[in-house]
């Protein structure tokens, strides 16, 4: 879906790879100006801008802020960086805690208030969750906790930009195919009981999670805010 009005700056973090990669492509495909943010990149896309940033650094986020507040009015935000080590409680170090609440909640927060006052008005924020955030799952704390608090981030800060005319929505993908799931997928037992939860019976792609952050980021979208919409092929309807 593309916007009826000129498209402007969107900023996706996460954006080398999987769904900000997704992301990024259908909202330059649709005419936005693009900028990806991401920590590394193995390539650069031809259709968007890129900046490099370790958003487990607060510091980096910090210039991060500066460096954009001379880019001009922001249409969209979409926080979808994120890291998902597993461990059991009793094995999960302080850093390995404070890296993921950092990078997956806390850098959303962070990059979310440093550009609030170049946000346009009928702009839009999306920030990528996870269905995990809503349901128990063992060795999984730091990142559900991450994910479970920026759902509710998300629904507080719908209440308080609305009057600014500013959308802020979830996305919260299932059991999708990216290269943070590669290795768990590669065996072909894990891989067969993932799909045979899902009720679809197969894998999400992470262009079906790209067209849902597109449709929000859309004037489409115009009265949706303050919702965090499943994209699992109905497993946490059926779980």
């Amino acid at each position: 879906m593309s916007r009826s009005v000129e498209p402007t700056l969107a900023l996706v973090t996460g954006a080398a790879r999987g769904i900000g990669a997704a992301t990024a492509s259908r909202l330059a495909a649709a005419g936005w100006r693009v900028l990806g943010i991401d920590r590394e990149w193995g390539s650069v896309p031809a259709d968007i801008e890129t900046l490099t940033v370790d958003l487990s650094d607060r510091g980096a986020i910090q210039h991060l802020v500066g460096q954009l507040s001379d880019r001009g009015t922001i249409s969209a935000l979409v926080n979808n960086a994120g890291l998902s080590p597993r461990a059991a409680l009793g094995d999960l170090s302080d850093e390995t805690l404070d890296q993921v609440l950092q990078v997956d909640l806390l850098a959303a927060i962070q990059i979310t208030r440093g550009v609030l006052h170049q946000l346009a008005e009928n702009s839009s924020i999306v920030n990528v969750t996870s269905v995990r955030a809503s349901r128990g799952f063992a060795d999984d704390v730091a990142y559900t906790a991450a994910k479970g608090a920026l759902e509710s981030i998300t629904r507080g800060l719908a209440v308080e930009l609305a009057p600014r005319g500013i959308r802020v929505n979830a996305v919260a993908p299932g059991i999708v195919q990216t290269a943070m799931n590669e290795t768990k997928l590669r065996d072909a037992a894990v891989r067969d009981e993932l799909v045979s939860a899902v009720p679809m019976g197969r894998l999400g792609t992470v262009d079906e999670i790209a067209a849902v952050i597109e449709f929000l980021v859309s004037d489409a979208a115009s009265y949706v805010s303050g919702t965090v919409i499943a994209v699992d092929g109905a497993w946490s309807a059926g779980r």
